[in-house]
């Protein structure tokens, strides 16, 4: 009776662990993983002359909602970049940048800006005329 108890017992363990890790793998997960990443400090210093930069951040919903249109724009053209953020405000070019924002830029310069899901949701169909 004893060694049943602790069999149970260790089994109980065991669930309780798995359960935690894969609760905390599949809310953390990087949908933007897979995509071109740079550091906030190259935003401005990519080799190409027009270009995307979306940010964002793990712990902030709106920026890896499925519905942004983000990834539709990555698969129109080749060049996206993606920042994710740890810290919730950056500076660039005298913005404050946060998470689900998306600059386009041409020769280096900040051309464009769309900030928060309801702008990207709004602008998506011009957003995806530009990238052409």
């Amino acid at each position: 009776m004893k060694k049943t108890k602790q069999k149970l017992i260790i089994v109980v363990i065991f669930l309780v662990v798995f359960i935690v890790i894969g609760f905390y793998s599949f809310n953390n997960k990087d949908p933007y993983k897979k995509y071109n990443h740079i550091q906030s400090s190259e935003v401005l210093k990519t080799d190409q002359q027009e270009y995307w930069v979306y940010f964002y951040s793990i712990d902030n919903k709106d920026s890896i909602d499925s519905n942004n249109g983000i990834s539709s724009l990555n698969k129109a053209t080749n060049n996206v970049y993606f920042v994710e953020m740890k810290d919730k405000k950056i500076k660039i070019e005298d913005q404050q940048i946060q998470p689900t924002t998306l600059l386009y830029i041409k020769n280096h310069k900040i051309v464009k800006t769309y900030h928060g899901l309801k702008q990207l949701k709004e602008k998506h169909e011009k957003i995806l005329e530009m990238s052409w």
